[in-house]
């Protein structure tokens, strides 16, 4: 029956397994996002998508290219070569490298850009471009070569961005490299680093000059507070704790050799505070005096140098019999002890 003959027809024309289809799909989806993938490149302001004849004179010259090297397309299109608005040096040194690393000769010019593309080999390389006003850029420049359906070259597209902020990036850092070894270096600065526990592992020239210790004599043992003027770093404690609204601890290496005995030794200072804000309200300076002269002797046999300080001006206060000078080295104590955090091994 001519229907059935008909229908039989059709369902052979189009017969497609399940697999057939999917397949199908997926490609037309890939070749869909190509194509606009394709277009986004070309139409966009931060490419210069530059396309050649095979002789690589210009035929397109998009909105990007027209942005990064100040030419209109009329102006450049069946005129002049990308090669006319590269660095001409670099284009010779491009061309005598390729002629090496291909072992056959590359006239320096326009081939030089593309030799590799015209062999199939993917090309991406950094050239500068020369704009209008004269005034130069680094670009990244992939080129592709551009084949007819008989696979004959029948031009070039050269796909450029422009390279001047990696550039100036790479350049900044080459410079702040060389400014901190100078810096490291040098021994008009002291440079110190410590590990996470602030315990100094690197101590340089400078810091030797200035401070007369050698590297050895610090390194895995103190950590900075230990090198520092201890009431500076009380107060810059309190003051850091008063403007972050959250307390600031003071690291000390204390003598290892004590260690058994270190939180004693803190609690009997806590018990000093107590002691001496009793005797201050008793105008009892003798007690005052005897318990910063015990401070200053003990302080720096324990590692806290800050204690040992302030038991000295403590002693020095009750001395004169200063009941304000007095009531703050307590006070200054008191800050210490609450902020004062023991680095161990």
């Amino acid at each position: 029956m001519a229907k059935g003959k008909d229908a039989t027809r059709t369902t052979i024309g189009v017969s497609e397994s399940a697999g057939d289809v999917t397949l199908r799909k997926q490609a037309e989806e890939v070749l869909l996002k190509a194509g606009a993938l394709q277009r986004a490149i070309f139409n966009s302001a931060n490419f210069s998508s530059i396309a050649t004849d095979a002789t690589g004179v210009i035929q397109i010259f998009n909105v990007g290219a027209e942005r990064m090297l100040g030419y209109t397309a009329a102006e450049v299109m069946n005129k002049i070569t990308p090669a006319d608005i590269s660095d001409p040096q670099e284009v010779i040194t491009r061309a005598k490298a390729l002629s090496i690393e291909l072992a056959t000769p590359i006239t320096p010019g326009f081939e030089a850009l593309v030799f590799k593309a015209s062999r199939g080999i993917e090309d991406i390389y950094e050239l500068t471009y020369l704009r209008k006003d004269g005034s130069r850029f680094p670009a990244v420049v992939s080129v592709t070569a551009l084949r007819d359906a008989q696979d004959a070259i029948i031009g070039y597209l050269l796909i450029g961005t422009d390279n001047t902020a990696r550039k100036q990036a790479e350049e900044a850092l080459l410079k702040a490299g060389a400014l901190q070894r100078a810096i490291f270096n040098s021994a008009n600065f002291s440079s110190i680093a410590t590990d996470a526990k602030g315990v100094i592992q690197i101590f340089n020239v400078g810091a030797e000059r200035m401070l007369g210790y050698t590297a050895a004599e610090v390194m895995n043992k103190i950590t900075p507070a230990d090198i520092s003027d201890p009431q500076e770093v009380i107060a810059r404690a309190k003051a850091l704790s008063v403007e972050l609204g959250t307390p600031i601890t003071i690291l000390v290496r204390a003598n290892p050799k004590f260690a058994d005995m270190i939180p004693g030794f803190l609690q009997n200072r806590r018990q000093d505070v107590i002691a001496m804000l009793d005797a201050l309200d008793r105008d009892d300076f003798e007690t005052v005096e005897s318990l910063g002269h015990g401070m200053r002797g003990a302080g720096g046999s324990f590692g806290f140098d800050a204690i040992t300080d302030i038991g000295a001006a403590l002693e020095q206060a009750a001395e004169s019999a200063d009941t304000d000078a007095s009531r703050k080295w307590v006070g200054e104590l008191s800050s210490y002890l609450d902020r004062v955090e023991i680095v161990s091994d």
